[in-house]
């Protein structure tokens, strides 16, 4: 079973996804895990842009010949697979709900919030002001969605690309857990 967590700035997804993943005793992977991991195995180097915490380089750069289309849509299944052995898991980001979308033992979660909670959020938990907070959280759902739409060609957070969408600013952090937890309780019971 995989769990994948795309999620607006702001929306606790690693909190969630670390919850999720003790509940059911399977590995967790974020972007720094991923990063660790890609590094440990010798792989990073293969795919520096998809692992990068900014992948500034191939979102520069323009997308025009079907072969590099092609390629930058394999990248994710790839670099994923090499990275984690495709065994349980729930992974936060990195175009694992399109990377995954062949399993029949795939839960795509969204979770989005009001903007004015995320940014309140974010300066609480980095110390900083709203400002700051809200620079961060737009530039970084800014980047999320330029990072899916470059390696997938899907629109990031269109509901018809994942499983459950819920809203984190109204649901609450222990609520999402709880909602997410029931579809899993279903996946098990039905497989």
């Amino acid at each position: 079973m995989i769990i994948t967590i795309a999620r607006e700035c702001g929306c606790s997804g690693d909190e969630i996804g670390e919850a999720i993943s003790e509940k059911y005793g399977i590995a967790f992977y974020n972007k720094e895990i991923l990063i660790h991991s890609a590094q440990d195995r010798g792989i990073y180097n293969r795919y520096p842009d998809f692992f990068s915490v900014f992948p500034e380089n191939s979102l520069l750069r323009p997308v025009s010949m079907d072969d590099n289309v092609e390629l930058a849509r394999q990248t994710p299944k790839k670099a994923l697979n090499e990275v984690i052995e495709v065994h349980d898991c729930v992974i936060i980001g990195r175009c694992a709900n399109s990377a995954f979308s062949d399993r029949k033992d795939l839960l795509r979660v969204f979770l989005c919030g009001d903007k004015s909670q995320r940014i309140k959020k974010t300066a609480d938990k980095y110390s900083i002001s709203e400002e700051k907070a809200t620079e961060i959280v737009e530039k970084t759902d800014e980047r999320r969605k330029d990072f899916q739409t470059y390696y997938t060609g899907e629109d990031w957070g269109y509901a018809g690309n994942y499983d459950i969408c819920l809203n984190e600013s109204v649901l609450g952090t222990e609520k999402t857990i709880e909602v997410i937890c029931h579809f899993v309780d279903d996946m098990i019971r039905n497989d």
